[in-house]
């Protein structure tokens, strides 16, 4: 028999209870009238709540409206010269690149992006998926803390995780900025909800194969979902391995197209970013000691990961497929969190994805060990200890978002690359300026590319130029100096005629090349910096033009 989860509201006499004849109908009028208005004074609290988080969603929404990640702009860049009809192409007349980890999102913005900006629809699709994902995780929060109740008595309890994710920064603002990372949980998270209600459904690899489109990784949920699953006593083994082959077979023909369009098995970006042993090892040691920023608060240290247990095995007792799913996503998490570079947002994009999964299990860990450790208390103190844990770590997530959101903060490295609006200017006005031949060595691409229409060569991650990230496989590092010997052959065939840096990075490179603003020299291409845009605090976008030759 598995274990009863209890209750944290307040305990209500019931109707049917032996009461003494010359009480009866006072006491009747008594006891309904005390449970109807606890029942009509929690529906007003929760409606206060949810009303509350939709108003916090919105007033977030429109303080990032005009936000965007550079990263994003690399993507809107992709969907613009497929809505031309030059396909999958970064400029025209360029051969097919994947310089994206995220090829299902922009397919997703394609048709909308033929009645709007690709910016628009993504803002738009991105507040879409955040209340899919709001709603989502309140149903798999509620379901898994009612398992054994069949009649919700929970209060606001089932509110906690729909918390977490909704004052989470990092997840509300890359679903917002442009990127799939809302798209993605909600796919996750309809997983997990479709394992709890159906888990034999054949939706569940198709969504697995819609989550590897997303984002690669996303994957291996399904399988670890298989996995467990196949360990477990009493289950279709059959049915488990023929939805494994489909997930597989469908994996392996768009890995087949890929080569095919692409000329690569896997994403160009994946090849220009490549993970060793020693980044892994360095990762997991910094998540050991919470510095791994690549996660998300508040699953950022070891602390988190007994509550996370604690949450897994408690629901594996009622709901075990639940727990499965939930576990798969989280774990694939972690582990992508722990393999990939820490990101230069430095920030848990890579996570949070999978945040409200992790939220999930977290959320249930804590409310067992209230239970555990106050075993004597009455319903209402158990409940009011659980609710002033959440509005904690709620109030620690509102401060990190008014800290990042902060108009210093965004001024500073990364904020002006992470919000972009001061990109936008210097971009126009090398769309004015520059002649449509020109061709701009930068790293940051984004912004630039969508907006200035001009040839971009990416020579330090060469997430659009397959020969960089060829000679990044060779070196195993990226170019942070393109005086690099290794860069030689490329940037003459090249020939960018514009370098487009911040000060730092040019200061850099014309002390690398022995020269001066006024005249340096990159492989044989001289060089002379003719313009500074300002784009943060102390921070200048530096544009150096190719020396007319003598």
């Amino acid at each position: 028999m598995s274990e009863k989860v209890l209750d944290y509201s307040p305990n209500l006499q019931s109707p049917t209870q032996t009461i003494a004849p010359h009480a009866q109908p006072a006491a009747h009028a008594r006891a309904w009238g005390a449970a109807g208005a606890t029942v009509v004074g929690r529906r007003s609290a929760q409606a206060a709540l949810a009303l509350t988080m939709a108003a916090y969603l919105a007033g977030f929404a429109f303080a990032v409206r005009g936000y965007y990640m550079d990263d994003a702009y690399i993507g809107f860049q992709f969907v613009r010269n497929v809505v031309a009809g030059h396909g999958f192409v970064f400029f025209p007349g360029m051969p097919p690149v994947e310089g994206v980890t995220n090829i299902g999102w922009l397919a997703l913005l394609v048709p909308l992006s033929v009645f709007m900006s690709p910016p628009v629809a993504a803002k738009l699709l991105g507040l879409v998926f955040v209340v899919a994902c709001a709603a989502l995780t309140f149903l798999i929060s509620r379901t898994a803390l009612e398992a054994e109740q069949g009649k919700s008595r929970l209060g606001l309890l089932a509110f906690g995780p729909v918390l977490l994710v909704l004052t989470s920064f990092d997840f509300l603002y890359f679903s917002l900025a442009g990127m799939e990372t809302a798209l993605l949980a909600a796919i996750l998270l309809f997983m997990v909800y479709k394992a709890t209600q159906q888990p034999g459904s054949v939706l569940l690899p198709l969504a697995g194969v819609a989550a590897f489109l997303v984002h690669p990784e996303g994957g291996l949920v399904f399988l670890l979902f298989a996995f467990f699953s196949h360990r477990n006593a009493g289950i279709n083994r059959s049915k488990i391995a023929l939805h494994v082959g489909l997930f597989l077979v469908l994996v392996l023909a768009f890995t087949l197209f890929r080569d095919l369009y692409f000329g690569a098995l896997i994403p160009n970006t994946f090849a220009s970013k490549p993970a060793n042993i020693q980044s892994l090892l360095n990762n997991l040691y910094l998540t050991l000691i919470g510095k791994n920023v690549n996660l998300v608060f508040p699953v950022t240290t070891v602390f988190a990961v007994p509550f996370l247990l604690i949450g897994y095995r408690r629901l594996a007792r009622s709901l075990p497929n639940t727990a499965r799913m939930l576990g798969a996503t989280t774990l694939t998490g972690l582990a992508f969190a722990v393999y990939a570079l820490p990101d230069w947002t430095n920030m848990g994009r890579y996570f949070a994805p999978y945040l409200p999964a992790a939220a999930v299990l977290l959320w249930l860990g804590v409310v067992d060990l209230i239970s555990r450790y106050m075993p004597a208390a009455q319903p209402n103190g158990r409940s009011s200890v659980a609710v002033v844990i959440m509005m904690g770590l709620v109030c620690v997530g509102m401060a990190d978002t008014a800290f990042k959101l902060d108009g210093q903060s965004v001024s500073q490295y990364p904020g002006y690359v992470l919000v972009s609006k001061s990109l936008v200017e210097p971009a126009l006005w090398v769309r004015d300026h520059l002649p449509s031949d020109a061709v701009i060595a930068t790293r940051r691409i984004g912004v630039l590319a969508y907006y200035s229409d001009r040839r971009i060569f990416d020579y330090k991650y060469g997430l659009t130029e397959p020969d960089v990230t060829a000679l990044i496989g060779v070196t195993k590092q990226q170019f942070d100096d393109p005086n690099s010997p290794a860069l030689v052959e490329l940037w003459q065939k090249v020939h960018p005629t514009w370098l487009l840096e911040d000060d730092r990075v040019i200061d850099f490179i014309v002390k690398s090349s022995g020269g001066t603003r006024s005249g340096f020299a990159v492989h044989g291409v001289r060089y002379r910096v003719v313009k500074a845009f300002p784009i943060g605090a102390g921070v200048s976008w530096t544009l150096a033009s190719e020396e007319p030759s003598r």
